[in-house]
């Protein structure tokens, strides 16, 4: 099962990466079997991202909190993405609430 879980959230990540490449995102790093908040981080050479990636679009205080905190280390946007209705969904997280975005 553990397996499972890995390759699917695998194939999310790789799925967001290659949506942010198709709308020029040129810079992109994949924290392999990560551990941390964060799962990508992109650039666009004007604005980087700091992405979490689930596939529930759910994410608790704490993760939420972690988020804030190494993206603002990177000086880059914290974003959650995640699958709502078979569709990707993207949302700048901050310390009140997330707003959805469209990249």
């Amino acid at each position: 099962m553990h397996l499972n879980n890995y390759i699917s959230g695998r194939n999310a990540e790789y799925t967001i990466k290659n949506l942010l490449i198709s709308k020029g995102y040129k810079y992109i790093l994949r924290s392999a079997g990560s551990h941390t908040p964060i799962d990508l981080l992109a650039a666009d050479g004007k604005k980087k991202l700091a992405i979490q990636v689930k596939r529930r679009k759910y994410i608790s205080k704490e993760e939420k909190d972690m988020l804030l905190a190494w993206a603002a280390s990177f000086d880059a946007m914290p974003i959650f993405a995640s699958k709502v209705r078979g569709r990707w969904t993207f949302h700048h997280v901050n310390s009140k609430n997330m707003k959805r975005l469209d990249l």
